[in-house]
C-alpha cells in the first residue's frame, strides 16, 4: 500500500529535504505545504495552517496515510513572539484537529519539537526522561506543543521529535555554523561572535531526514518523545578552528555581545541511546562535523563561482 504523506512547512529547511527525499521512493506520493505563494507547484500547497476549514478540506482531498509536521518558526531570536506561539502552538493543533476530523485512527503523525525544552541542565548527555527546563519563548512554545499532542495521541499515533541543532548548506546563513562557514567561503578577514564556547550537538541535515525517513518507512512506535542527535558535542570556537583548518587562514574574531542570548544554554547535547533503538541502522554512518563543515564550504565556494 503506498503511504500518503503531508508535510506541513515542507518548503522550510528540514521539510525541504524531507519532501525531496521522500519523492524518490516509487510507494510515497508526497504533498508539501507552504506559505508562500512563489513555492507553490503541482506538489506544493499553500495552506493557511491558521484557517482550520482550510486544512480540513485538504486532508480529506489528500487523505493522507502520515503527517509530519515541520511548520514553525525556529529561530530563537524571532523579533515577533506572538508569531512564535501562533504558529508553534496554535498551527500546530489546528494539524492535530485536522488529523483527527479526516484520518483513520492510528494515522501516524510527527510532531516536530526542540532540543531547547530541556533548557539549562547539569547533565552532561540529555536523555528524554529528564525534567524539562526551556528558556526561551522558542522552547516554551514547543513545550507548549508537546502538551497539547497529549489531547489526541487516543485517536492519532503521536511521534514527538525533538532535533539539536541540524545544519547544512541549505540553512539561513544566520544561523551560527552557517554564518561561520560563508564567511569563511567569502574569505572574510572578521568574524563577529557571540558566546563561542557553548557546546552544541550538530547534526546534518542529510542525516536528520534520514531518521525521519526510516520512522516513516517503519511506522516505528515510540513510547516517549526522541532526541534527534549524534551524542557529540562541539563549541562554536570548535567549529571556526575547525573552518581555519579548511579554509587554511586564520579569521579576526570581533566580540558582539548583542547576539549573544540571555540565559544562554552553556551545553545542549543529547544522548544518544534511544535514537539507536528506533533507526539503529541509521545512526552507525552520522557524518561527522569535520564532513559537514567540508561539504557546506565546497557548496558556499560554488555558490560564489
Amino acid at each position: 500500500m503506498n503511504k500518503r504523506v503531508i508535510v506541513t512547512g515542507g518548503t522550510g529547511f528540514i521539510g525541504s529535504k524531507l519532501v525531496e527525499k521522500l519523492r524518490t521512493k516509487v510507494d510515497y506520493e508526497v504533498l508539501a505545504t507552504t506559505n508562500s505563494v512563489e513555492r507553490q507547484n503541482k506538489y506544493t500547497k499553500k495552506v493557511d495552517l491558521g484557517n482550520i476549514c482550510e486544512l480540513v478540506s485538504l486532508f480529506k482531498s489528500f487523505q493522507p496515510t502520515h503527517i509530519v509536521n515541520l511548520a514553525a518558526i525556529a529561530n530563537v531570536m524571532h523579533s515577533d513572539v506572538s508569531e512564535i506561539y501562533k504558529v508553534n502552538i496554535i498551527f500546530s493543533e489546528n494539524v492535530l484537529k485536522a488529523a483527527k476530523e479526516t484520518c483513520l485512527p492510528g494515522t501516524p503523525v510527527l510532531m516536530t519539537s526542540t532540543a531547547g525544552v530541556y533548557g539549562i541542565n547539569e547533565n552532561k548527555y540529555l536523555n528524554e526522561l529528564l525534567p524539562l527546563n526551556p528558556g526561551n519563548h522558542y522552547s516554551y512554545s514547543k513545550l507548549v506543543m508537546e502538551g497539547i499532542c497529549k489531547e489526541y495521541d487516543d485517536y492519532l499515533d503521536i511521534k514527538i521529535l525533538r532535533p539539536f541543532n541540524i545544519v547544512g548548506a541549505e540553512q539561513n546563513k544566520n544561523f551560527l555554523i552557517s554564518k561561520i562557514v560563508s564567511h569563511f567561503a567569502r574569505n572574510a578577514k572578521y568574524l563577529k561572535v557571540g558566546n563561542i564556547k557553548s557546546v552544541r550537538d550538530y547534526m546534518s541535515i542529510t542525516d536528520c531526514v534520514a531518521v525521519f525517513e526510516s520512522i516513516l518507512e517503519n511506522n516505528t512506535p515510540l513510547v516517549k518523545p526522541l532526541n534527534i542527535c549524534t551524542g557529540i558535542g562541539h563549541s562554536g570556537e570548535d567549529v571556526i578552528n575547525k573552518m581555519e583548518s579548511i579554509a587554511g587562514y586564520k579569521i579576526n574574531r570581533e566580540e558582539d555581545n548583542s547576539v549573544v542570548r540571555k540565559n544562554e544554554i552553556w551545553r545542549l547535547v543529547g544522548d544518544v541511546s534511544y535514537l539507536k533503538t528506533i533507526v539503529p541502522e541509521v545512526t552507525t554512518n552520522f557524518k561527522s562535523l569535520d564532513d559537514i563543515l567540508v561539504e557546506m564550504y565546497s557548496t558556499y565556494i560554488k555558490e560564489l563561482q
